[in-house]
């Protein structure tokens, strides 16, 4: 079963849920939250499709304890070919990027991709969160004008390298949306898809890289 469906199967029929009925809840990376009850009938389902459940916070509101939960994948399909990159240093030159001291976030995609456009908001909300502290870049095969329409309906706060075909060919670039993090060295350390999977082990990471974790 395809791990997006799964999650998506399990999460749209729940509302959330009235706090203070129960203690304990558990926040799904698309920001549903879940009854222990739920959580727990749907944990065996992750486990059958090789989805780790991680644990990256807790929250306290009221008496209730709300886990914030992440999912990573074994079994990540076009993007477990693309980890083996992680360790490598990025190809700055390749895509006209200046390497700076910072930890960048680089985001792959294209204006037609509707997973890409999907994760828009959660991408401002990640540059807003680490402004100034990282460098966020979005790269494209699409054109600069292409973009720029684009942009005016839909912002993305990124800084936006367009007309990148062949070198994203080069690079290896097969699938959308796909993200990776590189640390102060300019090192891959990260690669996921979409952002809404993966948005706190990111934030996780980035706070570790400050010295902030």
């Amino acid at each position: 079963m395809n791990y997006k469906y799964l999650f998506f199967l399990f999460t749209i029929i729940i509302s959330i849920p009235n706090f203070g009925q129960e203690n304990t809840y558990y926040q799904m990376p698309d920001d549903k939250i879940l009854s222990s009850e739920i959580y727990n009938a749907v944990v065996p389902q992750f486990e059958a499709n090789k989805i780790e459940a991680v644990f990256y916070d807790t929250i306290q509101q009221g008496d209730s304890l709300i886990y914030k939960v992440g999912l990573k994948l074994d079994n990540a399909g076009p993007y477990t070919v693309f980890k083996k990159k992680i360790g490598e240093e990025f190809p700055f030159k390749l895509f006209g990027i200046e390497k700076s001291d910072k930890p960048m976030f680089v985001n792959f995609w294209f204006t037609s991709c509707m997973p890409c456009i999907k994760e828009i908001p959660e991408l401002n909300e990640l540059k807003e969160d680490f402004e100034g502290k990282a460098d966020f870049i979005a790269i494209t095969f699409n054109t600069k004008i292409e973009v720029e329409k684009f942009l005016e309906k839909r912002p993305i706060n990124f800084q936006h390298i367009t007309d990148q075909k062949q070198n994203l060919g080069a690079f290896g670039v097969r699938s959308y949306p796909m993200n990776l993090l590189l640390d102060k060295e300019g090192k891959i350390v990260f690669v996921s898809g979409m952002l809404d999977y993966s948005k706190w082990e990111v934030e996780l990471l980035l706070k570790e890289m400050l010295g902030e974790g």
